[in-house]
Parts: C-alpha cells; structure tokens; sequence
C-alpha cells in the first residue's frame, strides 16, 4: 500500500476505530464526572477531563480536520495536541490525588 490510503475500505475501517474511541470515551467522561458529583473528589473530574481529552477531543479533532482538509495525514497529526493535554490531565489527577 506504500503508506497511502488506496480504497474507501481503509478510509471505513479507520472512520468505524475513530467512531469506537468516541463512543468508549463518552462513557468514560460520563461516569468519571458521575464519581465526581457523588465523591466531590477533583482529582476525579480531572481525570473525566483528561479521558475526555483523550478520546472524544481527538475523536472531534480527527474527523473535523479530516472533513475539513480530507487529508489523513493533517486529520492524524491534528489530534496530537489533544492527546498531549490528555495525558497532561491524567497526570495532574493521579499528582493531586497520589501526589
């Protein structure tokens, strides 16, 4: 396949994986902010918004940069950012529950 992605079969597969992540992750954010509501605890909420980040912002950003470039490339890359910021909330809950 030489690195590009030659048929809409690939472009369903990976749309189907994005569509996954967003779901799984929507689910994540909504009992992490449940457990927050009842616990009170911020480490809990920052670690709905980093799960948040992680699924559902790189989710949004791949398919709204992808539908806006249709670059597959551009639509991958674009969604480091929030995976940073993801993991830079995971972290922070873990420091102000464990730290």
């Amino acid at each position: 396949m030489s690195g590009a992605y030659a048929s809409s079969t690939d472009l369903w597969m990976i749309t189907m994986s994005w569509l996954l992540v967003l779901l799984l992750g929507l689910a994540v954010t909504f009992y992490g902010v449940r457990a927050y509501r009842k616990s009170g605890n911020r480490s809990m909420l920052a670690l709905a918004t980093g799960f948040a980040f992680l699924s559902i912002g790189t989710a949004g950003s791949w398919f709204g940069i992808y539908d806006d470039t249709g670059s597959l490339f551009y639509a991958q890359f674009g969604c480091v950012g929030f995976l940073a910021a993801g993991f830079g909330m995971v972290l922070y809950s873990l420091h102000t529950k464990f730290g």
